[in-house]
């Protein structure tokens, strides 16, 4: 098309996103821009964590200026939604995929004459208001997308940068797979765009590198920056002008969920510190040497005890998570995980050594009943906490045994909490094994 200076024709794309759409505009200015350079291997666009993008001259003049504009937002919502810090253990180019179809559902929904959506990008109606994560897991039962995702060694030279995915003999070519709106993820020109590798600001390099406090400085700079990017946007379009899926990710960013692993593991060290010291008995020690030294003092407990309730519909996978994570912080305290199997009766009593093989050992299924796990530990006068897996719907005493330091309530969701009267509560997310379900 020769639309003449490259840069020049960002820059413009970016003043006009401010004028007409506020929110993509203002993250746009953001961006670091440059034109791909040799070793880059970016045959058209693509981002880093920093926001730093990299443009192929001879891509940039095959698009309109709606067109451009539409890949300016695209990039920048990448890091704008935090795409590498969630992307975790995923299949990097099918987690790729799946940020692509829920940002370019987002653009599509407030574009106007100024931004057109390119017609070989990822886009599928049903996915509207899916996070991310929720259409990764949807496109992960694709056998042929995961194929395709999966090709190629992941160096920006296979495909990481555009060009060419995947090298390996066999590849799925273009046309094959379907994905979507019935277009090959090969065909979109967007394909593969997240490139931590091409950062230039001195925190993205380390980021890229790994380093854990420059990713965390980026990550909060970005929560800010679409912040106040709505904002703008709203105070600019009106409320209610923003997608309900990217004010949900907002409000995610502005009042985050703690994960129910991290509550569970912070409950566990707070309650089960083994040991400390204490100046209210004397050390025998102190007599031998003449000083008067701290006495070593139980406060915490020996071991802690899980109750795992068999009678309703748990969720095998998180239970395993659940009781490694118990496992896990237990070892670093230096205490055991002892485990009582219950439903109406305690039908086993296991001393946890491999969470993952305990749901194998798992027994009952009668009514609901924890009064016999707690009577058991009041007649052996166990002194320290009780981790109860519950969907809530079980038979408690009516009050803490005295015994018990402390209790908590692991309630699967869409359970209640047995008993207001005592004892903490975390929600547990149900798994795709649990029959019971969350609902869209």
């Amino acid at each position: 098309m020769g639309h003449g200076n490259g840069l020049d024709r960002v820059s413009q794309a970016r003043t006009k996103l401010v004028a007409r759409l506020p929110f993509f505009g203002h993250l746009a200015l953001k961006l670091r821009p440059r034109l791909c350079k040799e070793g880059d291997f970016v045959d058209t666009a693509a981002v880093s964590p920093d926001g730093t993008l990299v443009l192929n001259e001879k891509f940039l003049d095959t698009l309109s200026d709606p067109e451009l504009c539409f890949v300016l937002a695209h990039e920048v919502m990448h890091p704008a939604m935090l795409y590498f810090e969630r992307m975790s253990t995923r299949i990097p180019k099918l987690w790729n995929v799946a940020h692509d179809f829920a940002i370019n559902l987002l653009i599509k929904q407030m574009a106007d004459a100024n931004i057109k959506v390119l017609d070989s990008a990822l886009q599928d109606d049903k996915y509207r208001d899916w996070s991310a994560e929720e259409i990764y897991d949807e496109i992960l039962k694709d056998a042929v997308m995961v194929e395709i995702c999966q090709s190629g060694s992941g160096d920006p030279k296979d495909g990481q940068g555009k060009g060419q995915p995947g090298q390996g003999k066999g590849k799925p070519q273009p046309g094959k797979g379907q994905g979507g709106n019935g277009k090959n993820p090969l065909n979109d020109p967007l394909f593969g765009d997240a490139r931590p590798d091409l950062s230039d600001s001195e925190d993205g390099k380390k980021a890229a590198n790994g380093d854990k406090g420059a990713t965390n400085r980026l990550a909060t700079d970005w929560k800010i920056s679409i912040v106040a990017a709505a904002q703008r946007h709203e105070k600019q379009k009106g409320r209610g002008s923003l997608p309900q899926g990217l004010m949900r990710l907002i409000e995610e960013f502005t009042e985050p969920k703690v994960d129910w692993r991290e509550q569970l593991a912070k409950w566990v060290g707070e309650n089960g510190r083994r040991q400390d010291y204490t100046y209210a008995r004397p050390s025998r020690r102190s007599e031998s040497c003449g000083q008067y030294l701290p006495s070593l003092k139980k406060f915490g407990v020996s071991d802690i005890t899980v109750f795992v309730d068999t009678s309703g519909s748990i969720g095998d996978t998180q239970l395993k998570e659940g009781l490694a994570e118990i496992q896990g912080v237990c070892e670093d305290l230096g205490i055991g995980v002892r485990a009582l199997v219950i439903d109406a009766a305690v039908h086993d009593d296991i001393k946890v050594e491999d969470a993952y093989e305990l749901a194998q050992k798992l027994s009952g299924g009668g009514g609901s009943d924890f009064r016999p796990g707690f009577e058991k530990l009041q007649e052996e006068g166990y002194e320290g906490v009780v981790i109860a897996f519950t969907d809530g719907d079980i038979t408690v005493p009516h009050d803490k045994p005295e015994c018990i330091k402390g209790v908590l309530w692991c309630i699967y969701e869409g359970g209640r909490k047995p008993t207001e009267a005592w004892g903490e509560t975390v929600e547990i997310p149900r798994d795709e094994e649990s029959p019971v379900k969350r609902h869209r």
